[in-house]
């Protein structure tokens, strides 16, 4: 079965699932907080504050919309927001298992979405950094992409660069 036969099998699911899960609240994204949802022992709403307490890193990547720019990120792995809601990376087997047959859903306030395996953002599995981002250059995100945005520097187009990020939510199938 090719690419298109997978993701036509895998499009409903999708969509059924984001249509299960509440929109994130106005606040979230006025406050610059993130919603932690869904199967994570810590759900909960992080603060802006209590996201820059985070251990930061920094991704520097080809401009999205000029491939000859290069641009730097400055946030948060998303690894380690999850973490931060009580999902656990632990090299183990079983951890990894678990993780593998996981996904987050990472939503806008715009409505926009993007679907990641929770795998790919899983240090113990992988080399790729996912970036909840809040700079870029130096410089807090603007009105238009933050406080807070994805961003996939391994991906060659930023469809799964959500800006203005509301909520996170993990789910276990």
């Amino acid at each position: 079965m090719g690419l298109a036969g997978v993701f036509g099998l895998w499009a409903p699911a999708v969509a059924a699932w984001a249509q299960e899960d509440p929109k994130p609240s106005a606040e979230a994204s006025v406050e610059g907080a993130v919603e932690l949802r869904g199967a994570m022992p810590d759900a909960r709403r992080l603060s802006f504050a209590e996201l820059q307490h985070l251990p930061r890193t920094e991704v520097r990547t080809k401009d999205a919309h000029d491939g000859a720019r290069e641009t730097l990120y400055g946030g948060v792995l998303l690894a380690e927001v999850l973490k931060a809601g009580g999902l656990s990376f632990e090299p183990g087997m079983a951890t990894a298992r678990e993780n593998a047959r996981a996904s987050l859903l990472v939503e806008a306030a715009d409505g926009y979405r993007a679907v990641f395996a929770l795998a790919e953002l899983d240090p113990t599995l992988t080399s790729g950094l996912v970036l909840l981002a809040d700079t870029r250059d130096g410089r807090p995100l603007d009105s238009v992409e933050g406080p807070w945005r994805i961003v996939v520097a391994s991906d060659k187009r930023p469809t799964r660069w959500v800006r203005r990020v509301t909520a996170l939510t993990v789910r276990r199938d």
